[in-house]
């Protein structure tokens, strides 16, 4: 109970604006956030992706949003974050796409992966 009321401080101040406890908080719940994106990323088959540019980037989006956080007792910020991390591992998995597509009437490299090489 005392961490469920210290957590509930630290977002408090997060989103007062206090930089610090944000990145206490996001340090706090790190393994968590690990374990859920590599979990995802695996559902995913997502293998071009590294857990550590999820997390980061999940944070840099935890900052500039923590004024929408809502507590709703001690498991909401994991979800919260985990939601965000969500939207990271879409826009990721996009991004990949759109790398390896190659424009019409071009044949692939030899280095490009296509669903037939693969």
């Amino acid at each position: 109970m005392a961490d469920e009321s210290a957590h509930r401080e630290l977002a408090a101040r997060a989103q007062a604006g206090d930089k610090e406890a944000l990145g206490r908080l996001v340090a706090t719940f790190r393994p968590r956030l690990c374990a859920l994106a590599a979990s995802r990323l695996a559902a995913h088959s997502v293998r071009h992706v590294d857990v550590e540019e999820i997390v980061q980037e999940t944070h840099l989006r935890a900052c500039r949003a923590i004024a929408r956080f809502a507590w709703e007792g001690e498991d909401s910020f994991v979800r919260w974050l985990g939601g965000i991390a969500d939207h990271v591992i879409v826009d990721a998995v996009r991004k990949g796409i759109k790398s390896r597509s190659v424009p019409l009437g071009r044949e692939p490299s030899a280095d490009v992966e296509t669903a037939s090489r693969e």
